[in-house]
């Protein structure tokens, strides 16, 4: 089939892995790897980087030695293959294709960064991102509805909530997390009680969700030693312990989300990631009295899509 036929190579390349998705001009995914070879895991330069896209898409550069090569994400960081300056918005998605950072190689490989995204609060520290912006160019395309505005959660290690309007990132702000979670988790006095892993307990998680409900978010840093003493107590187990505590983080993230900018039931809610954290942020969205949607979108789709307003397939 015609439409089979490869147009894009797009490279999902993270601070510790890289994924790689060859891609036909309908923006189908026709092919796809991955590997372990992580922006922050590299060393050695802009050699690094080209011997890890080699060693993950050789056969199809050997195959397409002319298609476009276009990747997102902590590739583009200063710590990356080359620095993709940061968009500031307000800024249109349109934008993003406008300002890329090309790569030529002494190989004959041009490869094209997507800057990401920044943003300055009237108060506050900067904000910034970069991949996930993908996924918001991808939700925009795939839900042409959502054009005139909604808010965007993108939940993982940093999660990002994302305003836009009129197909442009109006602000965002991050919540860190999954990152916590795993630190307290890991490496904190609540490490000796909590055993996460299994499959959710759900009444533990929505019972930790109600009581960063009802303190409106705030006393996190107490609420969180109490996990300490429900397991000294023996009042859960250990996996309880922990969906407990993720139901703290999540159910405050929630609170305070919907709590800043605009009204939360003025714009629809779209909720974008992997399955297992979707499922606690709607449980958390429903409990905290509003409505959100999933929505399965990839960053692949979003830099196909970038790549069109590029212009850079052929």
């Amino acid at each position: 089939m015609v439409g089979d036929t490869p147009r894009l190579i797009a490279l999902d390349w993270g601070s510790t892995s890289l994924r790689g998705y060859l891609m036909d001009k309908q923006g189908e995914v026709v092919a796809q790897c991955s590997s372990e070879a992580g922006a922050s895991k590299l060393d050695g330069g802009a050699e690094a980087f080209e011997s890890a896209l080699r060693s993950l898409a050789g056969d199809w550069l050997a195959a397409n030695p002319e298609l476009p090569i276009v990747a997102c994400g902590m590739v583009g960081s200063k710590h990356g293959w080359a620095e993709a300056l940061y968009v500031s918005a307000p800024a249109p998605l349109s934008e993003l294709a406008a300002h890329v950072r090309s790569v030529e190689t002494t190989s004959g490989l041009h490869v094209r960064i997507i800057p990401g995204l920044s943003w300055q609060p009237a108060e506050g520290a900067p904000e910034v991102m970069r991949g996930e912006e993908t996924q918001v160019a991808a939700l925009l395309a795939a839900q042409p509805e959502l054009a005139t505005g909604c808010r965007i959660v993108l939940p993982g290690t940093h999660s990002k909530w994302v305003l836009t309007h009129q197909s442009a990132v109006q602000s965002f702000h991050t919540y860190m997390t999954g990152e916590l979670f795993d630190v307290l988790l890991r490496h904190s006095v609540l490490a000796r009680t909590t055993r996460p892993g299994g499959a959710l307990d759900t009444s533990a998680f929505e019972r930790g969700v109600a009581v960063a409900q009802a303190h409106g978010g705030a006393d996190l840093a107490r609420l969180l030693f109490g996990v300490r003493t429900l397991g000294l107590f023996e009042r859960m187990t250990g996996q309880a312990l922990a969906d407990y505590t993720s139901g703290l983080l999540i159910g405050s993230e929630v609170v305070s989300g919907t709590n800043s900018g605009p009204a939360s039931d003025e714009l629809p809610i779209r909720v974008v990631g992997a399955d297992a954290l979707i499922e606690r942020y709607l449980v958390a969205f429903g409990l905290c009295g509003h409505a959100a949607e999933p929505a399965a979108v990839s960053a692949a789709a979003g830099i196909w899509q970038i790549a069109q307003e590029g212009g850079w397939m052929r």
